[in-house]
């Protein structure tokens, strides 16, 4: 050991400071040792100051001490507390993350790695993709095949994959596991032997079958997946720790070296440890029957395994290690004692094996401490309160370093930190958040799609509104509106005379914006993706626009996604700019995201962060806001198969177990203040009801009254230097065209803001898979009835088939996408037709178009039309109207869903009916005065049967639809119907636009 004074007198000094309890656990060398330390009870100071102790007492090398952690940042703690203590010994001694470790062995013993050294990792693109073709086209995987949506399962079939992986279960033990399931299910009940339901299958026994045969189809991919891996000699992040376990059980040559390399084994947050990381220190710790193994932990703070995993891992080390001497630590260093009570309140048992572990902790400091539960009655006084709080903190005196906000998901970190900002306050955002979601990234990949699609309109129209090109609102709207009378967009913006012919007056800045495209599809030629963004980028202002607004974030996930981007071309993924959207965008496809290393930019900030990432964190003050039981304690999980890992065989995850362990680490983050804060209502006005969690704690809630001008709407955005430009005539114009349809009312009652741009401004779109399936099949079903009509014969089914076939031809559809979509229509047809055959009147007409004229009693608007396209109308030999049918090619909804009376339905189905209900009353022709309506689900339900919903419309459902129509001609007509309405991403997709425009309000004659 370093002799010198100076660090000899360091440790002196801390390890006079020690308790008890702390001293036991340095002292104790030798032997298993686990020590129970909960928060804030200095387990990094006892790990540290043991392996100082160990070389002092032992003639030990520093070599031979390996200590292993969960992160990197418990690395360096640790190896700056040993600096302290040892000076340049600190950086002899071995400490490693599991991962860390892995990649040592890899390097050390590389020829025992030939899969990791002879392969590279894997992107999580190209596993994904892999995974889609492994479940399309491996037989034994069609319980994971959904029709509607064949990727449906790709990402929590990888998911799976993952933890067997981490659990050290290869395809082979695997397989095992699915046998002891066979042999599980063999022996349950099937059928009922009584009741009313004797001699019917027991619903237990069908979940369990369909759970085990999804099971059996994750076996079979899973060896699939492994092959691919193999054969391509790629490898994920867990084959690191799975191939390290597979060499120290297999390798007893490099086992051995090991064990005597690393004679004293230290591991930190040994509750969250999984099978593959235990099963490293257990093979480390084999030779000795009493190895000198030390382990830190806390089964209350296990936050990254559930429940029966981690307590396992603590019954498991005392029944290995018989002898273990287990420790407790109860004084905390951090926390007053009333935070530290009503915490524990929160986890407390009193019998079973969680018992001993569940020990009460007591604050040795005697620190004072307050603690505020506040009720509001909605999130924005809620917001708003936290916001004026912290301010007053600041002001006070208190650091923005010991200041914390703690959310419980990661789109709430990130609207928390929005919020702050806005209220002037610096602050730190820690999160999971996928940084392809971040508006700077957003616009560059817009620009790079705009680069490699010159012929998608939609991203040029929404690229046009990017506030770095800085185009006016009236430039805009002129060139919207002359979008309709030239060939395209892209041709109207490459020629300055179109542009001026329009009437756009700063034809430069917009013709500005065609120079920087072409000259970066010119790039393309000669230059890597990579670079030919990052020119872009520059070259179209947008770099100087987020570097002046926030040039630390913003360079951040720029560099972030240029170093993504460079991977792909290095691997192979993509060759080119148009390769790399189609991978990024597969991003979303799969439910990835792209991450990046949070920066600490400066003390002085306010740390926002989700309760997962606040673990080993301390703070004065701590707001743990949202307390809602939808979000703590309420949520609901599915699991899609029944064994994840091999715990989860024998113990069913308590999730709310979990959500109190995550709250008891979110509040034991504080030291002097805790304030915990719910509101009633949302911005959609949801009722919300506190959390479960807060019932298990004495703790008297207080109701807040709202706070004034809480307003988290549009006056956020406003800002009224720009004079306004909108006209309202041009949107009275074109409502006095176009008139309303069921669409255009059912967009508007969804979002202003989708109105405008769907049906006013008509952006271009591209025409999802989705949608292009419904018009095929509407076109098949039209051809259907049509042939029935000229000689009272149907089509076969393979005639109709053809036919489907045909029109798929016609659409822009890949193979794989056309081949799709051809199963899936021929499924449902099989049945369909068959339904038509049985309910189809002999007499029918197909897309019925109609028009009518609704008075509206407004003095500058009296009347709007209507128009209507009926899929088809069934109808009597005199002509008479029988019943509107509207064909839906989804999944079959409930009634409830349909007349939105459902948690996510929104009534769009039965106001489409009622407006037909109304536009059929508006005809001339009495005969097509009929209320009979009928939604008809194209595909088959579960059972196999077709699904139809009747509605006979009434005259207070008529008057309903005639208000809304009304209303909305009224605001529509006067311009107001933007100027009190925040975009909401929940119910619009064009917010990223509107938040563009929204700026440019109010609007005038």
């Amino acid at each position: 050991m370093n002799n010198d004074k100076n660090h000899i007198h360091s440790f002196q000094e801390a390890y006079d400071l020690l308790n008890s309890a702390q001293r036991e656990a340095v002292d104790t060398v030798a032997g298993p040792v686990m020590v129970i330390a909960g928060p804030g009870t200095g387990k990094t100071q006892i790990l540290t100051l043991r392996i100082v102790n160990i070389l002092r007492l032992t003639d030990t090398a520093p070599e031979q001490i390996l200590a292993l952690t969960f992160t990197e940042s418990g690395v360096k703690a640790m190896r700056q507390r040993l600096v302290r203590y040892l000076g340049s010994t600190a950086y002899r001694v071995s400490i490693h993350t599991f991962h860390g470790f892995a990649q040592q062995l890899i390097n050390n013993f590389p020829d025992a790695f030939p899969r990791i050294i002879g392969g590279r990792p894997i992107s999580a693109v190209e596993s994904s993709t892999l995974m889609e073709n492994i479940l399309r086209d491996t037989a034994e995987a069609h319980a994971l095949r959904p029709t509607g949506d064949p990727g449906y399962y790709v990402k929590p079939v990888l998911g799976a994959i993952n933890d067997l992986k981490k659990e050290y279960i290869n395809p082979d033990s695997f397989d095992e596991i699915l046998e002891k399931s066979q042999s599980d299910l063999s022996k349950m009940e099937r059928y009922h032997s009584k009741g009313a339901h004797k001699g019917k299958i027991r619903s237990a026994y069908l979940q369990a079958s369909r759970r085990l045969e999804k099971d059996k189809a994750l076996g079979a991919v899973y060896r699939v997946y492994e092959e691919c891996l193999n054969k391509k000699r790629l490898y994920d992040f867990s084959d690191m720790l799975m191939e390290t376990v597979h060499v120290l059980s297999n390798d007893e040559y490099i086992l051995r070296e090991l064990q005597e390399t690393h004679q004293y084994l230290l591991a930190d947050e040994h509750q969250d440890s999984n099978g593959s990381q235990n099963r490293i220190l257990e093979l480390l710790a084999s030779y000795h029957e009493r190895p000198d193994l030390f382990v830190v932990g806390d089964e209350k703070q296990a936050i990254f395994r559930f429940q029966g995993a981690s307590l396992e891992n603590f019954l498991f080390f005392q029944t290995r290690f018989p002898d273990t001497k287990v420790i407790s630590l109860t004084d905390n260093y951090r926390s007053g004692q009333p935070i530290l009570d009503l915490s524990h309140k929160l986890i407390e048992v009193t019998e079973g094996p969680l018992a001993p572990l569940r020990v009460r902790l007591n604050s040795f400091k005697e620190l004072p401490a307050t603690i505020d539960c506040l009720e509001f009655n909605h999130t924005d006084s809620e917001m708003q309160w936290v916001a004026d709080k912290i301010k007053e903190l600041l002001a006070k005196g208190t650091p923005a370093s010991e200041v914390a906000v703690i959310l419980r998901r990661n789109k709430d970190v990130e609207r928390y930190g929005t919020f702050l900002r806005q209220c002037g306050i610096a602050i730190r955002q820690t999160a999971d958040t996928d940084l392809l979601n971040a508006l700077v990234i957003r616009r560059a990949m817009e620009l790079l799609r705009a680069i490699t699609h010159p012929e998608d309109e939609h991203v040029l129209a929404s690229l046009l509104h990017a506030p770095y090109w800085r185009i006016s609102a009236h430039d805009l709207f002129k060139i919207f509106k002359a979008g309709t009378t030239v060939k395209s967009l892209s041709q109207l913006i490459a020629y300055k005379s179109k542009l001026e012919m329009a009437g756009v007056v700063d034809v430069g800045r917009v013709a500005r914006v065609g120079e920087v495209l072409q000259e970066a599809r010119d790039n393309t030629l000669t230059s890597s993706p990579q670079l030919v963004l990052a020119r872009a980028v520059e070259g179209s202002g947008l770099l100087a626009m987020a570097m002046k607004q926030d040039p630390i974030e913003s360079g951040r996930v720029l560099r972030r996604l240029y170093d993504e981007v460079e991977a792909m071309v290095k691997n192979g993924v993509a060759l080119d700019c148009r390769e790399v959207v189609d991978a990024l965008n597969s991003y979303s496809v799969y439910g990835l995201a792209l991450n990046a290393p949070d920066v600490l930019t400066s003390e002085a900030e306010v740390t926002v962060m989700t309760a997962h990432r606040s673990k080993g964190l301390e703070f004065n003050s701590v707001f743990i806001a949202q307390l809602v039981d939808s979000q703590w304690g309420g949520g609901k999980s599915r699991s899609l198969f029944s064994t994840a890992t091999a715990h989860s065989l024998q113990n069913t995850e308590d999730k709310l177990e979990d959500e109190k362990r995550l709250l008891y680490v979110s509040m034991t983050r504080a030291k002097q203040e805790l304030f915990l804060t719910f509101a009633k209502t949302d911005q959609d006005n949801r009722d919300y009801l506190p959390s479960r969690l807060l019932a298990d704690m004495p703790i008297q809630t207080k109701s807040w009254p709202d706070i004034k001008d809480a307003d988290m709407g549009l006056s956020k955005f406003r800002h009224p230097s720009e004079s306004p430009v909108w006209s309202v005539n041009f949107l009275r114009d074109v409502l006095m065209e176009r008139g309303v349809s069921a669409t255009a009312l059912n967009n508007y009652i969804k979002s202003p803001w989708t109105y405008l741009y769907r049906n006013v401004l008509r952006i271009p779109e591209v025409k999802t898979m989705s949608l292009q399936y419904g018009s095929v099949m509407h076109k098949v079903l039209e051809y259907m009835t049509k042939s029935h009509g000229k000689d009272a014969k149907w089509p076969t089914l393979d005639e109709c088939v053809g036919q489907l076939e045909t029109l798929l031809k016609k659409f822009p559809l890949t193979e794989s996408e056309r081949s799709l979509l051809k199963q899936k229509g021929s499924s449902s047809l099989e049945v369909y037709r068959e339904h038509m055959v049985k309910s189809v009147t002999d007499k029918t007409v197909e897309e019925v178009r109609l028009t009518a004229l609704l008075p509206t009693g407004l003095e500058k608007f009296p009347e709007i039309k209507l128009t209507g396209s009926l899929d088809r109308v069934d109808v009597t030999a005199e002509g008479g109207v029988v019943r509107v049918v509207d064909y839906k090619t989804g999944k079959p909804k409930s009634r409830n869903a349909i007349e939105g009376k459902t948690k996510q339905a929104d009534a769009g189905y039965k106001r489409q009916l009622q407006f037909y209900a109304l536009l059929l009353s508006l005809q001339e022709d009495k005969r097509w005065h009929s209320r009979n309506t009928v939604l008809s689900f194209i595909e088959p339900n579960e059972r196999g049967k077709i699904k139809e919903e009747e509605f006979v419309i009434s005259d207070e459902e008529i008057e309903e639809v005639k208000q809304d129509i009304i209303s909305m001609v009224a605001d529509v007509s006067s311009g107001t119907f933007l100027t009190n309405v925040p975009c909401d991403t929940n119910d619009c997709d064009y917010c990223y636009l509107a938040e563009e425009l929204i700026t440019r309000l109010p609007l005038t004659d």
